[in-house]
């Protein structure tokens, strides 16, 4: 793999770690906005479930679910129902 890959997947890690056991809705919005407007995540990229987000940074799903609803008022996102 090439190193700017490497280092990117490293800061793409960075994105989905646990958070320090805040639980809060803002937090987790802001760190998915960082990622979206520093381009580590990209346009049209798909973002993992919400029951995914939340297992994946240590939060319940309803804040999971709170932080994509901010990000989709502020049109950083789309969301989709279903599975």
């Amino acid at each position: 793999m090439p190193r700017s890959m490497a280092y990117q997947d490293a800061h793409r890690s960075v994105v989905f770690a646990p958070l320090d056991g805040t639980g809060c809705a803002e937090f987790v919005a802001r760190r998915l906005t960082d990622a979206i407007v520093s381009g580590l995540l990209h346009n049209g990229e798909r973002l993992r479930s919400e029951a995914e987000l939340a297992r994946r940074m240590g939060d319940a799903l309803v804040t999971a679910r709170e932080a994509l609803e901010m990000l989709r008022d502020n049109s950083l996102v789309q969301t989709r129902p279903g599975r």
